[in-house]
């Protein structure tokens, strides 16, 4: 990395402590920036509303499932017999 790279230069007498300290500060600012991006990522994915919506219309569809299955729990029959006398009384049309 850059700052072995910089002591390591250092040790042959090739940098001087201020260009080691300028070296190690731009290591750490360009850290700093990626963590700053990386919270601002998570945040706004935290705070987004996108799959709110579709969280409501998975809710909504659930409910209209459960109220089709109930009523044809309890009308089952009673819409079976209907659809037989229709049937019934029209005949074959063959």
């Amino acid at each position: 990395m850059a700052i072995d790279r910089a002591v390591s230069a250092t040790r042959q007498g090739e940098r001087t402590r201020a260009e080691i300290l300028h070296a190690f500060a731009a290591f750490l600012e360009r850290r700093q920036s990626e963590m700053v991006h990386l919270y601002l990522c998570v945040r706004n994915w935290l705070q987004s509303d996108d799959g709110q919506g579709l969280t409501e219309y998975a809710l909504l569809i659930t409910f209209v499932v459960l109220i089709v299955m109930a009523s044809v729990a309890l009308l089952g029959d009673t819409v079976s017999q209907f659809y037989s006398k229709i049937a019934s009384e029209v005949g074959d049309p063959f």
